[in-house]
């Protein structure tokens, strides 16, 4: 990496910024057998200051299925500013 290159690190401020107040989480730690648990869920970010990193938290977490501590994976919850309900419409035919 050159000097004048940065790598990114998201952060709280970060994932506000986007319009986002909560993360997607999912666990990558192992189950009985050695099978990925792969549990997931959201987690609000109102009580995380802005500075903290995405990878900070994630070392933090405990899964509440498997028990596994710090292996989650946080992404910011794009579903909140892409998801759009679904309208009905009268556009569609049975081709049958």
């Amino acid at each position: 990496m050159r000097e004048s290159e940065t790598s990114f690190v998201a952060t709280i401020g970060y994932v506000r910024r986007l319009g986002m107040r909560s993360l997607c989480v999912w666990c990558a730690g192992k189950r009985e057998g050695g099978w990925p648990c792969d549990h997931g869920g959201t987690l609000p970010i109102d009580n995380y200051p802005d500075d903290l990193p995405l990878a900070e938290i994630g070392t933090r977490l405990r899964c509440g299925k498997c028990g596994t501590m710090g292996q989650a994976d946080l992404r910011p919850n794009w579903t909140e500013i892409t998801a759009e309900a679904i309208r009905p419409t009268n556009d569609w035919r049975n081709l049958r």
